[in-house]
This record gives C-alpha cells, sequence and structure tokens, in this order.
C-alpha cells in the first residue's frame, strides 16, 4: 500500500489486510471468518493449490471443456507468474498449468477471457497487457501445449468462440485503446477483434481477420453470441450497455441501454455476459447494482433486470461478476463475489430461488454439461493467511530469494507480499435436488453473511455527532502504530512507532476515538482506499488491481486508475453521462464515494490530500503551495471544488 491521505469524515482508521481468522460454527468446526466478520462454508468440494507452488493467483475467469472433465482457468494476480491452470475434475486436482514469467518479461500476460473450440482439442486465452491471444492445442491428457501468439489490439479481455455466417470465429473484447501517458488512467478500450481460428501461418493458432469499432469507448469485457451465431454481444464495462455485433457483416448496429433514464443505476457495470443454450437470450451481470439484465436476441429489447442481492432493498455490494445457464436453460447460476455465494435464478419466473454458499470471491462459474454440479472459481479461497517470513525481511527456515530477481520486493514468489500470496480455488457443488436443501443452504449464506433480517436500527448517539475527522493511514497495520496504548486491544511486541516518530496519530487516538478491531477488507492501496471511502471495492477494482501490481516494471500495460482516474474520461459518449446522480470514476459503486453522498444530503465537507492526483512540494511552505493544475480533474461540484488544493497529499517526504 501506498498513499497516506488525511480526509475530514469519520474516525481514526489504520488500514490494515486482515487474512481469515477462525470461528465455531453451529456443529461446532472451525469456519473461516473474513476480516469483515463473515463466514466462509462453501457447499461441495474444493480443490486449491499450495502455496508451494506457482500459478493460480488471482483467477478470474474459467471455463469447462465440452466433455466437463476439465477446467481452465486464467490467474491474473499480483504475482511474478501468472497463469492457465489445467484442472481434472474427476481427479480432484490442478493437473498442469502454462505459466508467464514476468522476469523472462512476461509481465501483465493473461487477463479474463479464456476460450475452448467446440470439440475440446483447442483453447485460447486472452493475453492482457501482452496484447495478444494465447493459442494452445489440448492434449488427450488434458494438457495444454502453446502453439502461438496472435497480436490484438490494447488489452483483450472476454473472449467467445461461435459458429458464424462467415465461419467458426474467436471475437475479443478489446478493454484499451491505449496506454496512458500519465498515472491518471488508461484510455478507454472500444473494439473487438475477430479471429478466424483456421487462418494464420501458424497451425492451430489462427489469425485476425477485422477490428470491429464500437463507437463509445467504455471498456468492453465480456463477449457472448446468439444461439444462432448471427449477432455478438459486448458488454461496456464502465458504463451501462451491451453492444451488438451483426456477424456477417461484422459490423456494430446496435447499442442496448440496460438502465432507464428515470433510474441511471438500474445496470451499472455490466460485467461477465452469457447466452441461454435452449432460449434466444444472453444475460449481464450488472456489478455495481447487484442486477442481472435479460436480454431478447431476436429483438435486441432489455426484457426484464433481475435483482440478484442477498438482502434486497439494502447498500449495494453483491458484485456479481460471474454467471452461466444450465444446460436445460431453465436456471441461472450466478456468481455473487460480495456475498460469497451464487444466486439461483428461476428463469421462467425470473426470479432468485435461492442461494448457495461458496469460498471468498467467486470470480466464475459453470454448470457441467449433464446439468448435475455447478463449478465454481474462487479467487480469494481462505485469504492470504500469516507471512511469518514478513516481506522483506527473510528469517530462518523462509524460502531463498529467486536469483532471478535483482532485489527482494513484492514481485518475488517467496517474498510473502499480502497481494501476492492468496491463491485461489475451485468448488464442485451438486445442483440442490429439492426446494429444501435450497432453502438450507440459503440459510447457511445468511447467517455467514449476518443477513439474516434482524432489524438495524440508527443508533442514538448519532444525533449527538456533529463533526467527524476521519483519517485513513496506510502501510501500517493497527499495532504498528498503536499497539501499546492501554487503551486499545492491541499487541505490543508489534509496535514500531511511538511518540517520537508518530506524535500526530497517537496524539489523536488518545484524545478522540480509537478503533482497535477494525479491520479494512482489502490486501493492497487500490482496493484499501475504496473500502475506506465507499464501504465496497467494485468488480473493476478486484478485477484490475492484481495484474496492475504484478511487476510492472517488466512491461505493464495497465496504470493505477483506481483512486485519481479523470472524472471526465469515463462516460463522455455515453447517453447517460450527463445525469449529476452516475458517479463518473471508474472504480466508483453505483452510490458513489463518502462525498458524493455528502454532497447529495448537503452536508458540508473538505478533503485534504485523499485521492488527489500529484503529491505536494514539501519543501514550500503551505502558503506557496499549490496542486491545481494536478487535480484538475476532479475540480468538479461534488469534489474538486471541496479538495485543498495546498495540501501536498501522497508524499512520504513530508514529515509527520
Amino acid at each position: 500500500m501506498r498513499r497516506v491521505a488525511l480526509v475530514p469524515f469519520l474516525a481514526l482508521l489504520s488500514l490494515t489486510a486482515a487474512p481469515l481468522a477462525h470461528a465455531g460454527t453451529e456443529r461446532g468446526k472451525a469456519a473461516p471468518l473474513t476480516p469483515a466478520g463473515w463466514r466462509v462454508q462453501p457447499a461441495g468440494e474444493e480443490i486449491g493449490v499450495s502455496q508451494a507452488v506457482a500459478g493460480f493467483q488471482g483467477p478470474l475467469g474459467s471455463v469447462l471443456s465440452p466433455d466437463g472433465s476439465q477446467l481452465l482457468s486464467v490467474s491474473s494476480g499480483a504475482a511474478r507468474i501468472q497463469s492457465v491452470d489445467v484442472f481434472d475434475l474427476e481427479e480432484r486436482m490442478r493437473t498442469g498449468f502454462v505459466p508467464y514469467d514476468a522476469a523472462k518479461g512476461i509481465g501483465e500476460s493473461v487477463f479474463y477471457g479464456i476460450v475452448y473450440s467446440p470439440d475440446g482439442n483447442r483453447a485460447w486465452a486472452s493475453g492482457g497487457g501482452q496484447n495478444v491471444v494465447h493459442a494452445y492445442t489440448v492434449g488427450d491428457d488434458g494438457q495444454l501445449t502453446e502453439t502461438g501468439a496472435i497480436a490484438t489490439p490494447f488489452f483483450p479481455a472476454g473472449i467467445a468462440y461461435a459458429n458464424t455466417p462467415n465461419g467458426d470465429r474467436l471475437y475479443v473484447a478489446n478493454n484499451l485503446s491505449g496506454v496512458s501517458s500519465n498515472a491518471g488512467g488508461n484510455p478507454p478500450g472500444n473494439r473487438v477483434t475477430v479471429i478466424d481460428p483456421d487462418a494464420g501461418e501458424v497451425e492451430d493458432t489462427g489469425a485476425v481477420t477485422k477490428t470491429i469499432d464500437l463507437g463509445a469507448a467504455l471498456q468492453p469485457l465480456g463477449v457472448t453470441f446468439s444461439r444462432d451465431g448471427g449477432k455478438a454481444y459486448v458488454t461496456n464495462w464502465v458504463g451501462r450497455s451491451v453492444s451488438v455485433i451483426d456477424t456477417e457483416k461484422e459490423v456494430k448496429v446496435a447499442d442496448i441501454v440496460l438502465s432507464p433514464s428515470n433510474n441511471p443505476l438500474q445496470a451499472d457495470h455490466p460485467s461477465a455476459i452469457t447466452e441461454n443454450p435452449e432460449r434466444d437470450e444472453v444475460y449481464t451481470a450488472n456489478a455495481n447494482s447487484d442486477t442481472v439484465s435479460v436480454i431478447d436476441t431476436t429483438t435486441d429489447e432489455l426484457v426484464a433486470t433481475i435483482d440478484v442481492a442477498l438482502v434486497r432493498g439494502g447498500p449495494k455490494g453483491a458484485n456479481p461478476d460471474g454467471l452461466d445457464v444450465s444446460p436445460d436453460g431453465r436456471r441461472l447460476y450466478v456468481a455473487l463475489a460480495g456475498e460469497n455465494a451464487l444466486a439461483v435464478v428461476d428463469l421462467d419466473d425470473r426470479e432468485v430461488e435461492g442461494f448457495i454458499p461458496t469460498s471468498w470471491y467467486p470470480a466464475d462459474v459453470d454448470a457441467t454439461p449433464d446439468g448435475e454440479q455447478i463449478v465454481v472459481t474462487n479467487t480469494n479461497n481462505s485469504g492470504a493467511g500469516p507471512n511469518a517470513c514478513g516481506a522483506l525481511t527473510p528469517k530462518t527456515g523462509c524460502p531463498a530469494k529467486d536469483p532471478a530477481i535483482d532485489a527482494p520486493t513484492r514481485e518475488t514468489p517467496d517474498s510473502q507480499y499480502s497481494g501476492s500470496m492468496i491463491k485461489g480455488s475451485v468448488s464442485i457443488i451438486d445442483v440442490p435436488k429439492s426446494r429444501g436443501e435450497l432453502v438450507s443452504q440459503t440459510k447457511r449464506v445468511q447467517r455467514n453473511n449476518q443477513a439474516t433480517g434482524r432489524d438495524r436500527k440508527k443508533p442514538k448517539a448519532l444525533n449527538a455527532i456533529k463533526h467527524v475527522i476521519y483519517v485513513i493511514k496506510e502501510n501500517r497495520t493497527y499495532d504498528h502504530v498503536f499497539g501499546d496504548l492501554p487503551k486499545g486491544n492491541g499487541d505490543p511486541s508489534l509496535n514500531l512507532f511511538g511518540d517520537e516518530s508518530a506524535p500526530n496519530h497517537r496524539a489523536l487516538a488518545r484524545r478522540f476515538t480509537l478503533i482497535d478491531n477494525f479491520y479494512a477488507d482489502a490486501e493492497v492501496s487500490p482496493d484499501g482506499h475504496n473500502w475506506a471511502t465507499q464501504a465496497n471495492s467494485t468488480d473493476y477494482t478486484d478485477k484490475t488491481w492484481p495484474i496492475t501490481y504484478s511487476p510492472r516494471p517488466r512491461g505493464g500495460q495497465r496504470s493505477y486508475d483506481f483512486e485519481n482516474v479523470p472524472l471526465n474520461q469515463q462516460f463522455a459518449t455515453e447517453p447517460l453521462a450527463s445525469d449529476p446522480s452516475v458517479p463518473r470514476s471508474a472504480a466508483a459503486q453505483a452510490g458513489g464515494y463518502l462525498w458524493d453522498n455528502a454532497f447529495a444530503q448537503g452536508v458540508s465537507y473538505r478533503s485534504y490530500g485523499e485521492y488527489t492526483r500529484f503529491p505536494g512540494d514539501c519543501t514550500q511552505p503551505p502558503d506557496k503551495r499549490d496542486n491545481e493544475s494536478d487535480t484538475t480533474h476532479l475540480n468538479d461540484a461534488r469534489f474538486g471544488d471541496h479538495t485543498v488544493h495546498r495540501y501536498p497529499g501522497y508524499n512520504t517526504s513530508c514529515s509527520d
């Protein structure tokens, strides 16, 4: 984590990422707890990968082989080695993986998209920051052999295969349109690449035949086809629409707006998209709105919007980010990353039937061809766990540093950096056989997430609060700064900064509120600041920060746009762009940040350094400092006009 900021909003909080703890369950068994205090009790069987081996860090996308025996997963984690992982679902184990080693110049190597050919003999994975699509042959044992890499426009993401009027084709969403010249954010993508899998000079690879302009630059992410292959559908990730492509003419023919003008946040950030094998419908997972949109592919009209949140009418945060349809076309399974659960949707009634518990942060879901099981890819599994060896200070018995890396940094696979310690998992879950079984699993999800329907009354003490100062400090745990303070529940042995080095923080803690058992549900700066300023980290941030935190000096494409992305860059061409209720940052949740809410409620507020773009000059006295030229993208009524431009922001040369 990297930024330190002071913001007048709440109380004193030290950002810290906590591993899963354990708590007793109803049956007396230990169940892992997330930093938010939610139990993780996944249904079915779990396949994991040891910390001692490479790969399977940050899995985001997955696909089943046509016969349902194998699973391929794209792992885009904050690690030196990213990978395409192969799982044998009958043997219940990972049987192989294709590694991409940043130490060899292959950084940001895979991202989100993965697909099999219909016969299962070939596969393709989107290459993210390498600006390629990787092509593989699949052996009799299910293992992958890379045959080549197909160059594409910037940052290929979602990928789909279909037989179109022009023959077999791969459609690839290009998430970006270039590389930013500064740290403010990449130019959003607006293209789809068409690949003929049987063309090209390299056998079993494929070649680009066309790129299709989508018009609006809204970071296209997911791709799917109509049942007959005549149309392709592409989600516009930082918008509220789906683009429709005529696959015979290979041109965009329509944009389907998923949110009406009177409810612009009905379908915010459409992420994953999938087709129904038995009906002329496609479905989008709207990550910021906790909804699923239903599109009729015969008319290309929005016909329904389904609320898939665990708690109807509550704050957003279920974060639906993956979905699949049962082979008979009657059920839709939706991965709810923010609820550690699947929503089971009856597509006849278009209502949620119930929920199934998963491991931590389900990112994708696949229904088996026989309809008997659901396979879930979980990004966080059980979290990072303890880093007893420390990130930069190896102790006795810890792994030796890799000589391929110049210095011990967070990029080494053995450094125990929080962002690179998290391995994913695969859950194999039997489809509930009865209504009673699904009800039982739904109750478990509700208990795990503390959503049992109890009345949450507004605390009376809030009426006495007139002014709030919210101090956000990162790169330090609670114990680092406050561990030896008697009034808190700390560990003095872990205290690193006393009154001589952190006088202001400790004086505030003694005089005002000290929140000792308060944990940020985050691993690094991007999601940490989002949790701290909007009580959620959206699927945009959670998908992109790990690949950004992979070894960037070795060829990264994606910039750090989770906090300070230029506000005028995101929705300039979308129909709903002018709506004042729509947050403008790519990383913002549907309800926006604390300052969006304060602005809407008429509450006065000031920001000192948080979400400003560049550090100030601490060598100048305060009355001479002016960061306004560096924060013009924040000069709007909701935030920029309330930012103190003379405050230096993130600058470690400024003394406490």
